[in-house]
């Protein structure tokens, strides 16, 4: 919604073969980090049984190997029970790309974690006004995002949004739950522009779509911004 939509995987830590099993697994998504792991690495390989679980991440079997891409809490709860808890280097790993304002991706093979993707995107020119005007009007302005807290935060210091007013790890249900908290306190509006917002979308007095959106989300929403 504030950046570009245009990630890109911009730092790769760990098995580097990891890239084209993770590709393969994202073919069908239509995940704006889907589609930056296959610019990364074209998918040579078809997966079978593939899940996705909206917000968190997707998995499947590539020539009888499980593979599991997504954001690092999602991860470890997908993994075997003796693996549960990331290795040392990995979380090492996550952090380091996470502080540098990046969003860590994480790839389990067999049940291990193996590497760790970090992807970014430019902020949109328009994003540090609006917010700006926004909060002029007298609005509260909070950022809602799946992403990594620490990258949430950062963004929004770029844009002059408190820190406490920044939640990370926010799933799909998490932020209709914020939704509805905050309509007890007054009229809510939604922006958004993936399949995750919709729902929080649709719960607001009035969601609102902007340009690039996902079919779904411009559906839930009561305006479309080109």
């Amino acid at each position: 919604t504030l950046t570009a939509g245009k990630l890109a995987v911009v730092s790769w830590r760990g098995d580097v073969d990891a890239a084209a099993l993770a590709s393969a697994v994202e073919t069908g998504s239509a995940h704006p980090i889907a589609r930056a792991l296959r610019a990364y690495a074209a998918p040579t390989r078809t997966a079978t049984n593939v899940r996705e679980e909206l917000g968190r991440g997707i998995a499947g079997l590539v020539d009888g190997r499980l593979v599991v891409v997504g954001a690092p809490p999602w991860v470890r709860t997908a993994l075997s029970i003796e693996h549960r808890e990331l290795p040392s280097g990995v979380e090492y790993w996550i952090a380091e790309i996470a502080e540098r304002g990046e969003t860590p991706i994480v790839i389990a093979i067999d049940g291990v974690a193996v590497a760790v993707a970090g992807l970014a995107g430019p902020i949109r020119d328009d994003a540090p006004f609006a917010i700006a005007e926004l909060t002029r009007l007298g609005w509260r302005v909070e950022l809602l995002s799946g992403d990594d807290t620490r990258v949430v935060r950062r963004v929004g210091a770029t844009l002059g949004i408190p820190l406490w007013r920044c939640t990370g790890h926010t799933s799909p249900e998490g932020k209709v739950a914020a939704v509805h908290a905050a309509r007890a306190r007054g009229p809510v509006v939604m922006v958004g522009d993936g399949v995750n917002d919709a729902a929080a979308m649709a719960a607001a007095t009035a969601g609102i779509a902007v340009s690039g959106a996902a079919e779904i989300a411009i559906e839930a929403a009561d305006v479309y911004l080109r």
